[in-house]
């Protein structure tokens, strides 16, 4: 559905470290293997804090040659999972997606549709023979955006830790020249 690829590119500490990609893979590795894993648990954050569907989006990590990534932004599986009929995929990919409106909506076994306490109180009749969805607005550019100032961040923070950037980045490593497998 969305999907975002970091490949030696990505930002200009990346573009420093491709010149040792050939002799250095596994610290190039490890830094983009941290950086993924701190950017999914700071993106999966993020998008909860954008909005209730943004829950459900599934954040996946998968490699591509020998210094590449790509992360992966996809609803979870669709079902309905309350009893008010909410459906969490649904709602994460229109959530993404968008939705066009005018589509009108009919009962499926009585002739009429109960609305919810909230809605009745709001204004609304407590019950409809139809009713029209309204448009939703597509969240794609600005998931995109964050997501990738988030994990450009990272993936400098984990070129410095490991020793790449201006000066030779931070002295000090602290972890592993063990490449991500996962």
């Amino acid at each position: 559905m969305l999907s975002l690829r970091v490949d030696k590119r990505a930002s200009i500490q990346a573009a420093v470290a491709a010149a040792y990609a050939e002799t250095l893979p596994n610290r190039i590795q490890a830094a983009q293997s941290v950086a993924l894993q701190k950017s999914k648990q700071e993106i999966k954050t993020k998008l909860a804090e954008m909005g209730r569907p943004g829950k459900y989006i599934i954040v996946q990590i998968a490699g591509f040659g020998p210094v590449g990534a790509t992360l992966k932004l996809t609803p979870q599986a669709s079902k309905r999972s309350s009893k008010s009929g909410y459906d969490r995929g649904m709602g994460a990919y229109v959530f993404i997606k968008g939705r066009r409106g005018g589509r009108i909506i009919r009962p499926h076994t009585a002739n009429v549709m109960k609305l919810r306490k909230q809605s009745v109180a709001a204004g609304y009749p407590p019950f409809l023979k139809k009713a029209r969805l309204g448009a939703i607005a597509s969240n794609r550019d600005e998931i995109r955006k964050v997501a990738r100032e988030i994990l450009n961040a990272n993936i400098r923070q984990g070129l410095r830790t490991q020793g790449f950037g201006t000066r030779g980045g931070t002295p000090a490593r602290e972890f592993t020249d063990r490449p991500f497998i996962g």
